[in-house]
This record gives structure tokens, C-alpha cells and sequence, in this order.
């Protein structure tokens, strides 16, 4: 089975300690580790957007067959940045938490946009590079989480989008999913509908992200034929927010 695994990573992010640039970047390293140690000749395409473009000791440390592919450089992160600061500020009077400040829901509303739109970009960017057509399953994970012992490519469908739908039925888990190299064509067109779904929750002020914007996308309203709710993901890591850190393994 010809597969692909695209690794979406920001390892020197903006305002990162250099433990902190360390710890992602042995992340990442995990994450291409599990996949070489169960998945078979694997194609790995590394796209970061870390607040500067990866230096040769850092590349030096990643292996020499995964594709490594960098936006830190392009305007639209700085862009991002911005609409992110507005979009915090702006949205922030409507929601609360018990126990945690004005400022801390700026702060998880702002990482959250972040998080969405770059994601987004980032696969768009990869989505315009190459053509996963000719792929039986093409992979999504994000370098923080790597594949467990329970992960098995029998879980993923080969006909249709695979992904792991949250509790309340209304979102998807994007630690990781997939799509056959069949429905490349398909993702790739939906993918401007996507942002337009999260862009128009933005604009006005209601908090999204790029699991809502693929359920509505690609998900909702679809026959069961058309995606596969995974049971079994097989993979682990650190959900990272500012309300704090949790491992999980789904």
C-alpha cells in the first residue's frame, strides 16, 4: 500500500525558549519515528511554521527521506498573527470560564484562530506542491501526537474521508485523519470552502476551528458512505492549550 503522511509542526514558535524549540523538535522526531516504525516505505511531508525558517542543526537531526517544507517566511503567517489579536479581542467580551481572567480567554481564543487558519494554509500549501492521487491513504497528523501500537492502516478507509467524529457529534478530532488518494481532488476543492466556513464564524465573533470547518465541510449532511468515523486512531500525545496539558491516546 502506497502511503503519505503530511506532519503539520510549528517547532520554534513565536516566543518559544530554546527548551521549548527542543521539546517540539523531539516531538516531531517521535512523530516520524512511529510512523517509520509501522507504516512501510512511507512518503513523510514535514511542513512547519515556526516563527523562523529551521536551521541546518535542526534539519541535520531530521531524517534525510521525509520532505521538509517551510512558510515561516510567508507574509500570510504575519497576517495570521494579526487577525488573530483582532479576532481575540473583538470575540473575548462573549464567552467565560470559571476561575480564569479576561486575558486567559483572549489568550485561548487567539491560539485557537492561530492554530485553525495556519493549519489550514499549511495543507493548502502542501494541497498546491504535490498531487496525492496516486496514493491509497494519505495521512494528516500533527507533530505533537505519534502512532501507538494501536494503530493499524486496517482502521482507515480506503474509499472515503477518515476521522475520529468528538462526542457531541458536531466536530471531528484532527490529531490525525485521512483520505484515499482517490478523493485527493475532492479535498483539495472543498479545502477553500472550509476556510470560508471558519472565516465567517470568525468575522462574526464566534469561536471555530478547523475541526468544526471540516465536519461542515466534508462530513455534515454526507452519506455514511462518504467518511468513516474511526474507532480506533492508534495514536497518543499532548493536547497543549492555556486552560493546560492533558495525554491522550484515542
Amino acid at each position: 500500500m502506497k502511503t503519505a503522511f503530511i506532519i503539520t509542526s510549528a517547532i520554534n514558535f513565536k516566543g518559544s525558549t530554546l527548551i521549548e524549540t527542543i521539546e517540539r523538535l523531539q516531538q516531531v522526531i517521535h512523530t516520524i519515528d512511529s510512523i517509520n516504525s509501522r507504516v512501510k516505505d512511507a512518503d513523510i511531508f514535514l511542513i512547519d511554521s515556526g516563527q523562523t525558517v529551521l536551521s541546518q542543526d535542526i534539519l541535520d537531526l531530521i531524517p534525510k527521506d521525509v520532505t521538509v517544507l517551510s512558510v515561516s517566511q510567508n507574509p500570510k503567517i504575519e497576517k495570521i498573527q494579526k487577525d488573530a489579536e483582532s479576532f481575540s479581542e473583538k470575540a473575548s467580551p462573549k464567552y467565560s470560564k470559571p476561575g480564569k481572567s479576561h486575558e486567559d480567554i483572549k489568550n485561548f481564543l487567539r491560539i485557537g484562530y492561530i492554530k485553525s487558519i495556519t493549519e489550514h494554509f499549511m495543507l493548502n500549501t502542501v494541497f498546491d506542491m504535490y498531487d496525492f492521487s496516486n496514493y491509497d491513504l494519505v495521512f494528516k497528523i500533527s507533530g505533537r501526537y505519534f502512532l501507538n501500537d494501536k494503530f493499524s492502516l486496517q482502521n482507515y478507509s480506503n474509499s472515503s474521508i477518515s476521522v475520529k467524529l468528538l462526542k457531541n457529534q458536531d466536530s471531528v478530532c484532527t490529531m490525525i485523519w485521512s483520505f484515499p488518494g482517490s478523493k485527493f481532488m475532492k479535498i483539495k476543492n472543498g479545502w477553500g470552502s472550509l476556510l470560508v466556513q471558519m472565516d465567517s464564524r470568525f468575522k462574526r465573533q464566534i469561536n471555530t476551528d478547523i475541526e468544526e470547518g471540516i465536519f461542515l465541510t466534508y462530513i455534515n449532511g454526507k452519506s455514511s458512505s462518504d467518511y468513516l468515523n474511526v474507532p480506533i486512531l492508534g495514536i497518543s500525545g499532548i493536547v497543549n492549550n492555556p486552560f493546560g496539558k492533558t495525554l491522550q491516546s484515542l
